[in-house]
């Protein structure tokens, strides 16, 4: 309880900026899914909340780390010494990452990949010095290039899987010369 990763800390390396966030959920992934739905499922589902204002809460969590993030990023383009950021989300940016996996699909679960809201924060990017971002929450890999971007997921999986994967190969990130 009351534990929190990846939340208000950036690391300056050089010329590289990275900056994590959370992310949380918005909870849209999958918009055929009530609020009073997503809420039971996560409670049949061992998630810790009361109440349905816990869905609101979480949600509410998600749209403060995207404003965090796009101030930090907005921030950093006036920054001449740093050239290059890599941001850092627990959560995936964007439902196209996930939406064509048929576990997720038609399923609360979908809701707790991500949150859609994370990508606006690219547009506070003017001098284009995102060149990767690496996400979580999502057992599959993802390494694809989007409007100059990198986006990299690479999980060991999740726990009860971890037997079934005797090897663990790690992503390289290449970072700009």
């Amino acid at each position: 309880d009351n534990v929190t990763f990846l939340h208000n800390q950036i690391c300056m390396l050089g010329k590289l900026a990275i900056v994590p966030v959370n992310g949380w959920f918005s909870f849209d992934f999958n918009i055929n899914f009530e609020k009073e739905q997503q809420f039971m499922w996560m409670k049949e589902n061992g998630y810790r909340v009361q109440s349905i204002d816990d869905v609101d809460r979480i949600k509410s969590y998600g749209i403060s780390d995207v404003r965090y993030l796009e101030r930090t990023i907005q921030k950093i383009q006036d920054m001449k010494e740093i050239d290059e950021i890599v941001v850092v989300s627990s959560t995936v940016p964007d439902v196209s990452f996930v939406n064509h996996d048929s576990t997720l699909q038609d399923t609360p679960l979908i809701n707790l990949m991500g949150n859609s809201y994370l990508m606006s924060a690219v547009k506070a990017d003017v001098n284009k010095k995102i060149s990767t971002w690496c996400f979580g929450s999502y057992s599959s890999c993802t390494d694809e290039i989007r409007n100059g971007i990198r986006f990299v997921s690479n999980p060991r999986g999740l726990t009860h899987d971890l037997g079934s994967w005797p090897t663990y190969h790690p992503k390289r990130i290449s970072l700009r010369d």
